[in-house]
C-alpha cells in the first residue's frame, strides 16, 4: 500500500499541474505521519518489528529524495501548494530530527522568516514555527532574534487587515518557550507588554502559564503585568447582556467605563473621585482592579507552578495542528 501511495504521489509530481502537486503532497504528508504512528504504536506492542521497521523504512529510504522535492515547490506561484509546503516543514522535523536538523533546518528556516517578511500566510507560518521548535529544540537558537522580531511586529499589527492571527503568535511564543527555555528570556521583556495590550484570551493565558513555568525569571514580570490589567472582556455576564447593543455603562472602584468608537476600554474618574489607578510601571491602567475570574486562576497557576522533578503534569499548549506528525 505504502508503495502505491508513494507511486500516485510521483505519478502527480510529473503532472505538474496545481491540484496534482498539492494532492501529491498531501500524499507524501500521509505516508510520513503513517509512517511514525507504525513504529510508534509496534514498539509499545507485541507485534512484529520486522513488519514495523519495514513500514518505517520505507519513507527513512526515501528521506532526503521526499524533502528535496517537497522544498523544491516552495516558490511556487500557487498559494494553496505553498501553504502545503508550509504545513509538511513541521512533519519532515517530526519525522527525522536529526537529519532534518543537519540538513533542512537553516533552509526551512530562512524560507518561514522569508514568509513573515513578505507578510506571506503569516498565521500559518507562525504555527509551522513553533512545531518545528519543538523537533529541534536548542537548534532553534540562533533564528531566536528574527523569529521574535516578527512576532513583535505581528503584535504591533493586531486589528490591521492582513495582521497575522494572534492566536497563532500567542501559540509560536508558547512552543518556543517549551523548545529553548531561558534562552528566550531577554527576547521577552519587551514583547509582554505587547502580549497584554488588549486583555487576556485563552491562547494568551496559556502562552502566560507556559513562559511563566518554562523561564522562571520570567514570572515576576508576568504576574506584575497581570496585576495591573483587569481583562474586562472575561467579566461574567449573562445571556441578555452579551446581546445588548448598548450597554450600560459601569461604575467599578469609583471610576466609569468608556467603550469609544474603536471599540476599546478604557476608564475615566468618575465625579468627585482620585486620578486613575497607576500599574507597577507607573502607566495608568485601563480597567478597574476588580480582576475577573479567569484572571485569578491564572495568577494561581503562576504563583505556584509545579517543580519540573514533580510528578505533577506539566499543562501543555493546545495548538492548531499542523500535524507535526
Amino acid at each position: 500500500m505504502f508503495g502505491m501511495v508513494y507511486d500516485q504521489a510521483q505519478r502527480g509530481l510529473r503532472l505538474n499541474t496545481p491540484e496534482a502537486i498539492h494532492g501529491s503532497l498531501l500524499g507524501y504528508k500521509e505516508l510520513f505521519l503513517e509512517g511514525k504512528m507504525v513504529r510508534t504504536l509496534c514498539s509499545s506492542s507485541s507485534r512484529s518489528p520486522t513488519l514495523t521497521q519495514s513500514i518505517f523504512q520505507f519513507m527513512h529510504d526515501r528521506y532526503t529524495e521526499v524533502c528535496d522535492q517537497i522544498l523544491s515547490f516552495k516558490d511556487h506561484r500557487d498559494p494553496l501548494v505553498r501553504r502545503a509546503v508550509v504545513e509538511l516543514i513541521p512533519t519532515l522535523a517530526s519525522y527525522n530530527h536529526a537529519d532534518f536538523t543537519a540538513h533542512y533546518l537553516h533552509k526551512t528556516m530562512l524560507y518561514l522568516l522569508g514568509q513573515l517578511r513578505n507578510n506571506r500566510d503569516r498565521t500559518t507560518s507562525f504555527l509551522a514555527i513553533g512545531h518545528v521548535a519543538m523537533q529541534v529544540k536548542s537548534a532553534m537558537a540562533p533564528y531566536l532574534d528574527p523569529i521574535l522580531s516578527s512576532i513583535k511586529e505581528g503584535l504591533m499589527q493586531r486589528g490591521k487587515k492582513g495582521a497575522p492571527s494572534e492566536e497563532s503568535i500567542f501559540q509560536c511564543i508558547g512552543m518556543l518557550a517549551q523548545s529553548v527555555g531561558q534562552a528566550l528570556t531577554k527576547h521577552m521583556h519587551e514583547l509582554l507588554d505587547l502580549m497584554f495590550a488588549y486583555g487576556l484570551s485563552p491562547a494568551l493565558e496559556t502562552a502566560l502559564t507556559q513562559l511563566g513555568r518554562d523561564i522562571p525569571p520570567l514570572l515576576p514580570e508576568i504576574q506584575g503585568e497581570s496585576m495591573g490589567h483587569s481583562f474586562p472582556c472575561f467579566e461574567d455576564t449573562d445571556a441578555s447582556s452579551r446581546h445588548r447593543a448598548h450597554p450600560e455603562p459601569r461604575i467599578a472602584n469609583n471610576r466609569r467605563r468608556v467603550v469609544p468608537a474603536g471599540g476599546r476600554t478604557s476608564e475615566v474618574p468618575a465625579p468627585g473621585t482620585d486620578a486613575p489607578v497607576r500599574g507597577r510601571s507607573g502607566r495608568e491602567s485601563d480597567c478597574p482592579r476588580s480582576r475577573s475570574p479567569r484572571l485569578v486562576q491564572l495568577q494561581g497557576r503562576l504563583s505556584s507552578p509545579p517543580s519540573r522533578g514533580s510528578g505533577r503534569s506539566r499543562r501543555r499548549a493546545q495548538p492548531r495542528r499542523v500535524h507535526p506528525g
